[in-house]
């Protein structure tokens, strides 16, 4: 392509600047008079008419007249660049009357202003100068006698030391400025004046003193006006960034990084990523924070002693926050000794215990939760755990107990024994670790208030109420329950030996069941029996026999007809731990039975005309009901 053609491409895109001899944009000293480079405004009228006069057609181009006319405004704008005016002290000195106190118009604590009329290209102009005093001028410009924008940007420089420190510059320390930069002696962290020393973030201080240091170097290294701006805004940012989020790391952050495998200097917004995210400490240990900076602490899996020495394999996996995890082949038999005591978590501070750990394999299952009855032991109790919770980070995590407050710490110490096989099938698992989670004042607040919640005391009907009304509110569970798809059919057993005697009303009929994993209730229920505009509840009247010894762990709930989301349940109240916030507990009936919510319904929304279908499937996750007497089930109002 010919160089007019480039040029006028150029000029079309908006990149002529690329064309334009660099000479000319670093002002080179042959070239322009003034020796400070291109007015804009000249080069772009230059431009502008240069475009105009190599247009494709004739007609586009301009006259001889209007190029001189064009090139004589870039010409003016060029020799009268106010920006880049240079006047020479003598001549200021006669337009103020050698700095006379009469022109004066303002003054600081080190420098005067005073305004004056000056003759410069036979043309009068008014201009205004600031006279600074020795303080703020470097030795070698003194000596010299005139001052440069390098000797402005050592005057800035002095200007950042006197902020920094609180006091006036001292002429007599003016040489120490100059030759102690090498040394870092220009300023010093204890040098800040008072109130302010343990306020400055250490990456701020680091900023803003490195920059002052390159101020007042000699004047061949000082840095340009727009790089000190620069780095005293990239100081700010990081003080800002300090005064926000500082306060929201642990007190003692310093302590916690040194113990890290990276010690090294991050950004408070950094560090709050990364306590986030956690902490991998020297000794095995992973410190975080949650997002209302509770504290928090896990220990990995390769502290752990494993009994069953063959069962495990030490691998890298996608996701952990410890390089190795442990590959447990055996899961029906762990044998995994845990031993830890808390380290950066108070005794006086509740917390929960959680294993850490996942399914090898791709995860089958997008429910929150998973059933995997973990069997372990603390001391000589026998405990069971039986859901697990998804992660977002794609591990699971399985609530071990919560601590309570202790005066003094002591070890935490646990025997891993083994995994539900029915669920977990024969895959293995990989255990990262065992994480101790502090409980924040409001998580706690809402644990103390939680059995209240799985209570569900509804303020219904009391016992007294009469005997007609109870009758028709009660279903007999010979009418209700059936333990088979043919509805006609039941396979447990009438149970004659508890029938209930409640005001003189025999409900006979309870069933008690036999070794059944899965029994189903269905029913047709009349509009005059529940509650109009409201919500009601559902419930199962049961108790268990003397023999029975099961009955422990969850029972799935299924709504077969309106296929709603499952719930679970418990004939018998777990262990805390293992209470969701969605699942039901049985409590004590006056009447001495016990009753547990199987359901909850709004009677307008579900009726269908003038009936409510009820058609409920309640299932094992392992073991039988044997044991389970049911009495039938009741339906009152929220």
């Amino acid at each position: 392509m010919e160089l007019t053609a480039a040029a006028r491409l150029a000029y079309q895109n908006g990149t002529l600047n690329k064309l334009i001899d660099p000479k000319i944009k670093e002002a080179d000293e042959n070239i322009l008079i003034l020796n400070e480079g291109v007015n804009q405004v000249s080069l772009d009228k230059f431009s502008d008419i240069a475009y105009k006069c190599v247009a494709e057609s004739q007609n586009d181009r301009p006259t001889i007249e209007d190029v001189v006319k064009e090139l004589k405004e870039a010409l003016y704008y060029q020799e009268n660049n106010k920006d880049k005016l240079h006047i020479s002290l003598e001549v200021i000195k006669l337009g103020t009357d050698n700095f006379s106190d009469c022109k004066c118009i303002g003054e600081g604590r080190y420098w005067k202003q005073y305004v004056g009329e000056i003759v410069h290209a036979n043309m009068h102009i008014t201009v205004v100068a600031k006279r600074w005093d020795n303080n703020y001028v470097s030795k070698y410009d003194i000596s010299r006698g005139y001052l440069t924008k390098e000797s402005d940007i050592y005057s800035f420089g002095v200007v950042i030391k006197e902020m920094f420190q609180g006091i006036p510059a001292r002429p007599d320390r003016i040489p120490i400025y100059e030759s102690s930069y090498k040394r870092r002696e220009i300023l010093q962290h204890q040098d800040a004046f008072e109130g302010i020393e343990e306020q400055i973030d250490p990456k701020t201080f680091k900023t803003f003193a490195d920059i002052a240091g390159l101020c007042l170097d000699h004047r061949r290294y000082r840095p340009d006006a727009t790089r000190v701006i620069t780095e005293l805004e990239k100081a700010l940012e990081f003080q800002e960034d300090y005064e926000k989020w500082e306060p929201r790391l642990p007190v003692d952050y310093q302590k916690i990084i040194q113990m890290s495998k990276t010690p090294e200097l991050y950004q408070s917004i950094e560090m709050r990523d990364m306590f986030l995210k956690g902490i991998l400490l020297q000794d095995g240990k992973l410190f975080s924070i949650g997002t209302n900076g509770e504290r928090n602490e896990m220990m990995s899996a390769r502290k752990f002693s494993y009994r069953n020495h063959r069962s495990h394999k030490w691998r890298s996996a996608d996701g952990s926050r410890f390089p190795k995890v442990a590959e447990i082949t055996d899961i029906s038999n762990l044998k995994i000794q845990i031993k830890m005591k808390k380290e950066f978590i108070s005794p006086s501070v509740k917390h929960k215990v959680y294993l850490i750990f996942r399914v090898c394999g791709p995860r089958k299952s997008q429910a929150k939760r998973m059933y995997v009855n973990l069997k372990y032991k603390t001391g000589n109790e026998t405990l069971h755990a039986y859901f697990a919770t998804w992660r977002e980070d794609g591990w699971m995590m399985i609530e071990l107990f919560q601590s309570l407050n202790h005066k003094k710490d002591t070890d935490f110490e646990v025997l891993l024994e083994s995994f539900s096989r029915c669920y977990c099938a024969s895959s293995s698992i990989y255990i990262e670790g065992i994480e101790f989670q502090a409980i924040d004042n409001v998580n706690h607040e809402e644990t103390k208030g939680f059995k209240e919640v799985q209570k569900v005391d509804l303020n219904t009907e009391k016992v007294n109420k009469q005997h007609i009304e109870e009758q028709e509110m009660i279903l007999s569970a010979k009418k209700v329950v059936y333990t088979s798809l043919n509805p006609d059919r039941f396979d447990g057993r009438i149970s004659q030996r508890h029938q209930v005697y409640h005001d003189s009303i025999i409900f006979r009929g309870a069933i008690e069941f036999l070794r059944h994993h899965v029994f189903r209730i269905r029913c047709k229920i009349q509009r005059q029996m529940l509650s109009a505009n409201t919500k009601n509840v559902c419930y199962l009247v049961f108790k268990l026999s003397e023999k029975c010894h099961g009955l422990h762990g969850p029972v799935i709930v299924r709504d077969l007809f309106h296929q709603k989301e499952t719930r679970i349940l418990y004939f018998r109240s777990p262990n805390p731990s293992n209470i969701h916030d969605s699942d039901w507990i049985p409590e004590k009936r006056e009447d001495g039975w016990l009753e547990v919510i199987i359901w909850i319904f709004n009677s307008d929304y579900e009726l269908k005309s003038d009936h409510l279908f009820v058609n409920l499937k309640l299932v094992t996750y392992e073991g039988t009901m044997s044991g389970l007497i049911v009495r039938g089930i009741e339906f009152r109002p929220i």
